[in-house]
């Protein structure tokens, strides 16, 4: 028996044979027996065998998450951790120290040292059922956490590292996920260790790039959770190794490209929100940009092995039409467009309550999050081409201005970090102007405009 969770997306007009949810937003009309299931998952009642399958339809939607179950503390005894360490200074192997104890209850952990600088063998006393692995050279963390999976003997994996701070217990509540067979990976909630000396960390604790939000999800590529960071991931060994492992070829993105390879319509990767863990910032300026522009460079990379994976904006053609009209004089040419749309969709809905609400509701969710996107991608990715733009052009310089100010401000209001509007704002463009950096060093090694190019849906 298993239990969901609506997401947040769910709606079923008055409790009708209709449900829509997802991401990306999905209508599912439903029979006698798949109402009963919907309100099943409504009230969070344990799903039968039975009703598993519409209940996986709605997962793979993204329309529904399994709800966390307590696990027994047996389940440690199938998990082998995996500690790629690449220890610069003495705090990184005492961070390493502290980890290692607090995840001793596991089967067994395995340090894979890749060629630190700072001494790891013999700099403290390792429990029973710990070994160090040393690379002979550098391999970076692909090839250091295949080395760990190769030496791994246990059903379940757990890759964590060494900056990560996290206990036993969340480990096994991410394992008790994979007690359905469906899911073949797991990963929490990753915020920045709260720093009151550091400015980075102090951004970081609500700003985190390792951060994916309050909401659990499916993961997939392109959609509100498109994947998850392996600095702790809970997953088969045998899905993993079936799939190759990490890619040694990428420096960065590693872990994007591994997510990617593990979904598919039979099988799902899960961030859980619930399990929440803190991850180390950078300590410094210039280690926090070049950070951010790895992250950038892995775009191409990623783009080429995974095509459209990367656009930075997916949206249907008439919503970025009235994106570009609001910024023009001429926005007034936006209306008619939002009527048409709605009118058109509540066409195709004919046997949904309350059409014309829903039908309108949906048109300008999907207007405003392609408008989102648009404003995301400006800063981010296509930063370059808008201040260019900007140079020559008023319009352009006002909608950089407001792709830049106000999603930041907004933020700020909502979350409101330990940083003063000012400093979290200026944060937030030097953030996003270091990615755009390194999107476009990636395009240029890889020789492909790949992650520039948005996916734009035919009217």
């Amino acid at each position: 028996m298993t239990r969901f969770r609506a997401d947040k997306t769910w709606r079923r007009p008055m409790n009708g044979s209709t449900v829509i949810a997802g991401s990306p937003i999905k209508l599912f009309n439903l029979t006698d027996k798949g109402r009963v299931v919907a309100e099943r998952i409504e009230h969070r009642e344990e799903i039968s065998a039975t009703e598993m399958a519409l209940a996986n339809r709605f997962l793979d939607a993204g329309a529904v998450v399994p709800m966390l179950e307590p696990a027994d503390r047996s389940l440690l005894h199938e998990i082998t951790v995996v500690i790629p360490v690449y220890a610069r200074e003495k705090r990184d192997v005492d961070a390493l120290e502290s980890l290692v104890f607090k995840l001793s209850e596991c089967r067994s952990l395995i340090i894979v040292d890749d060629h630190s600088p700072h001494p790891i063998s013999g700099a403290f006393a390792v429990p029973s059922n710990c070994q160090i692995m040393r690379n002979e050279w550098n391999t970076g963390p692909a090839g250091a956490r295949n080395a760990g999976l190769a030496a791994t003997e246990t059903e379940l994996i757990a890759f964590v590292d060494s900056d990560v701070h996290l206990e036993v217990h969340d480990l096994l509540m991410l394992a008790s996920h994979l007690q359905n067979q469906s899911i073949v990976a797991t990963a929490p909630r990753i915020i920045g260790t709260p720093n009151t000396n550091s400015i980075f960390g102090r951004f970081e604790e609500t700003d985190s790039p390792l951060d994916l939000g309050k909401r659990p999800a499916r993961v997939r590529a392109g959609t509100r959770v498109s994947y998850v960071p392996t600095a702790c991931l809970v997953a088969r060994t045998a899905a993993v190794r079936d799939e190759g492992g990490f890619d040694p070829e990428l420096s960065t993105g590693e872990d994007v490209d591994l997510v990617w390879r593990l979904d598919s319509p039979l099988h799902w990767v899960l961030y859980e929100s619930a399990v929440e863990v803190t991850h180390d910032a950078r300590s410094d300026f210039w280690s926090w940009v070049d950070q951010r522009r790895g992250y950038g460079r892995a775009a191409a990379s990623l783009a080429t092995r995974h095509p459209g994976a990367l656009a930075p904006v997916v949206a249907n053609f008439w919503s970025v039409a009235i994106v570009a009209l609001l910024g023009t004089k001429r926005r007034w040419l936006a209306i008619p467009i939002v009527v048409y749309t709605a009118v058109s969709l509540a066409r195709k809905l004919p046997s949904l309550p309350n059409r014309w609400f829903e039908a309108t509701r949906l048109a300008m969710l999907g207007h405003w999050h392609a408008g989102v996107s648009i404003a995301r991608a400006i800063t981010r990715v296509w930063l370059p081409l808008a201040l260019g733009a900007a140079v020559f052009s008023r319009t352009a310089r006002r909608i950089l201005v407001a792709s830049s100010l106000l999603p930041a401000f907004v933020d700020w209001l909502r979350k409101r970090p330990r940083l003063d509007p000012i400093r979290y704002v200026s944060l937030r463009a030097i953030d996003d102007a270091a990615y755009a950096t390194g999107v476009w060093e990636g395009c240029a090694t890889e020789r492909t405009p790949a992650p520039l190019a948005p996916r734009i849906s035919k009217p």
